[in-house]
């Protein structure tokens, strides 16, 4: 559907001149990702809504983007999949955080922050198998990893040094950048099993 929905875009615009038609494909797959992220906002927004977490969603989100643009990480093979899989990890994150006893959310945030910086130091950036990276970018990329993790280390133990600051959020935000760098732990264990 999102391959349909994305062909016809492209195919769309290329018939209006917007779009050169040699270059369709590309823009097709432009399309893909712009639509399979909505989808993936749209399903994050109903369930924080269901749950009644949608700034607690907002900071996750957040949290998780400039770290999986520049750490890399997993990628599911298909575009529902990885939709569902977001939303699931979404969804994990939320319920726990719902009913984690606030007194908590602090030293989880800072367990978390520093399980995500060794993953950054240790994995980063990881990635995707049809994009090799040239050590240049390599190397430019493990530096806005690390970057983006000793921001949010300083965030964490800002919220550590006031505690009048509300730790229910700092716990949404952290969980992002948790997951993000979650995801760069799994092409490795990966790479081991197969090889």
């Amino acid at each position: 559907m999102i391959e349909e929905l994305a062909e016809r875009a492209s195919i769309y615009f290329s018939n209006k001149n917007i779009i050169d038609r040699n270059k369709q494909e590309i823009y097709k797959y432009g399309f893909e990702l712009l639509i399979s992220t909505i989808f993936n906002v749209v399903g994050i927004l109903i369930i924080s809504g269901i749950l009644r977490v949608v700034l607690g969603a907002v900071l996750f989100i957040i949290a998780f983007v400039p770290l999986r643009l520049s750490a890399g990480g997993y990628h599911a093979k298909h575009h529902w999949s990885c939709i569902l899989g977001f939303n699931i990890i979404f969804l994990c994150f939320a319920l726990l955080l719902k009913y984690l006893n606030t007194d908590f959310m602090r030293y989880y945030s800072l367990v978390s922050i520093m399980v995500c910086s060794i993953f950054i130091w240790s994995f980063a950036p990881v990635e995707a198998a049809n994009k090799p990276l040239k050590q240049e970018q390599r190397e430019k990329q493990k530096k806005h990893s690390v970057i983006i993790s000793s921001v949010n280390l300083a965030i964490v133990l800002t919220f550590f040094a006031l505690p009048n600051l509300p730790s229910n959020l700092l716990a949404y935000y952290i969980s992002g950048a948790l997951s993000a760098s979650g995801l760069l732990v799994i092409p490795k264990i990966s790479k081991k099993t197969d090889g």
